[in-house]
C-alpha cells in the first residue's frame, strides 16, 4: 500500500522552553478533514522507535526538526514528547508551536488494512 499522511489538530499538553520539548497527541481516532480516521490501537511504532525523527512537512530530503523522546498509546490516542533540534529552522518551528501559531501534527504511515465506511 502507498504511504499515507494524516494531519491531526491537537491540544499541546505541555511545553518546556528550557528543554526545548513539547508533549502533545500526534493522533487520535478522530476523523480528519477527509473524514478518515487512524485507529490508535492498530498503530505499530516499533520501526519508528529505531530512528524517531520528526520531519517538517514530511520532507525526507531535509534534516529533521526534532526527535521523539518517547511515543506511547493511551486511552485518547498516540501521545509523544518531542525534543526540537538546535538548528535555526527547528527553533523557529518550536517558537511557532509555543506561540500557538502551529497546533497540528501529521503522521506518515503505511496502512496494513483499511476499512470502507461512511463514518457512522
Amino acid at each position: 500500500m502507498d504511504r499515507m499522511r494524516k494531519v491531526f489538530t491537537s491540544e499541546i499538553k505541555s511545553i518546556d522552553e528550557k528543554e526545548q520539548t513539547l508533549v502533545a497527541y500526534v493522533s487520535t481516532g478522530s476523523r480528519d478533514r477527509m473524514n478518515e480516521a487512524l485507529d490508535p490501537q492498530g498503530i505499530d511504532v516499533s520501526n519508528y522507535r529505531k530512528n524517531p525523527v520528526v520531519l517538517w512537512a514530511h520532507d525526507y530530503s531535509a534534516p529533521p526538526i526534532g526527535k521523539a523522546i518517547w511515543i506511547k498509546r493511551d486511552g485518547e490516542g498516540i501521545i509523544s514528547k518531542v525534543k526540537f533540534a538546535s538548528t535555526e529552522f527547528a527553533q523557529e518551528i518550536f517558537q511557532l508551536y509555543k506561540d500557538g501559531f502551529l497546533k497540528a501534527f501529521s503522521v506518515g504511515f503505511m496502512p496494513k488494512e483499511t476499512e470502507d465506511g461512511d463514518g457512522d
